[in-house]
């Protein structure tokens, strides 16, 4: 995608979720959006607080590490997603 795509992306989204990592960094385009950032063993506030820098709202997950990726649980999540929609 390109820059131009993510930040109409991100500046549209009501619920943003996706793992720790780089990819994040465009919550900077968003407004008035959640966060839900999916996090395995290595819990880092980055986000968390980039998302408070730029009044963003969030909500961390905390998922089951495997190797190098994440299991989530897929009711717990759209038990989340629900909650911050309504």
């Amino acid at each position: 995608r390109s820059l131009e795509e993510n930040v109409r992306l991100f500046a549209n989204a009501d619920i943003v979720v996706g793992p720790h990592g780089a990819g994040l960094a465009d919550i900077v385009f968003a407004d008035d959006c959640t966060l839900i950032e999916l996090f395995g063993d290595k819990i880092k506030p980055h986000y968390r607080e980039l998302a408070s820098t730029v009044g963003v709202s969030y909500e961390p997950m905390y998922c089951r590490a495997e190797s190098a990726d994440l299991v989530v649980d897929t009711d717990t999540l759209a038990e989340t997603i629900h909650e911050i929609a309504n």
